[in-house]
């Protein structure tokens, strides 16, 4: 039986904070080449607004950080937000991570703090797991705090 896979091509452009999702069907007419049709290139971690903080009220002890940049951070930021730095600057700045704990990431709306999440992930210094919070910013708005700012 032949599998169709899905091939999720992200195509990231730093310098507007564009991110496209292109997905094509494996050709079912294809020959098999010996690899494994069910592989995962990058399986990331996810963690939506409502479900952190349920388990942060029963006690989660996990690291927030926020990859926005100082501007945004100036409009509105999620309460219990533990370090803010850009995301363009994680490269050179993850040492000021904890290495031990869960570390969620977010952003407005969840795609820098994907790259971001993805970027920790390969690491492979962290003992405790990366989430990307869903939604960023604006799922948190609509589905915890209204409160918050969305821009």
């Amino acid at each position: 039986m032949i599998i169709n896979v899905f091939l999720i091509i992200i195509i990231l452009k730093m310098m507007v904070m564009e991110m496209r999702i292109l997905k094509f069907s494996a050709n079912s007419n294809r020959p098999n080449d010996g690899q494994d049709e069910n592989r995962v290139v990058f399986d990331m971690l996810e963690i939506s607004p409502v479900e952190y903080q349920n388990k942060k009220n029963n006690g989660w002890d996990t690291f927030l950080l926020d990859v926005r940049r100082a501007d945004e951070e100036e409009i509105t930021r999620i309460s219990g937000t533990d370090l803010r730095i850009e995301h363009l600057l994680i490269p050179d700045r993850v040492s000021e991570l904890p290495k031990d704990k869960d570390i969620v990431v977010y952003c407005r709306s969840g795609f820098r703090s994907a790259a971001v999440t993805r970027f920790l992930s390969e690491l492979g210094i962290f003992s405790g797991n990366i989430y990307n919070l869903r939604g960023g910013i604006h799922e948190w708005s609509d589905t915890v705090d209204n409160n918050i700012i969305k821009y």
